[in-house]
């Protein structure tokens, strides 16, 4: 998972994104797999939504959930 976040990192250096969003985009994926690494469970589909859902339930607002589901597509 490491090779997957460096290798991400370096492709959003090549994009038009703001240093900020690029780390913020960056924190949301590594969360991600801090959450798939916690719960064992392989990257799926259906661990993206669980995921979410996890964010929901510990209130993160709707705006920051949404930031977090772009993380994820543009991963």
């Amino acid at each position: 998972m490491i090779e997957l976040c460096r290798l991400f990192k370096e492709f959003l250096q090549k994009t038009t994104l703001s240093s900020s969003t690029q780390q913020a985009y960056e924190q949301d994926v590594i969360i991600f797999f801090e959450y798939l690494h916690k719960n064992q469970k392989p990257l799926a589909k259906e661990q993206a939504i669980a995921f979410i859902d996890s964010l929901k339930q510990v209130g993160l607002s709707s705006s920051r959930i949404a930031r977090v589901i772009c993380s994820l597509k543009l991963f």
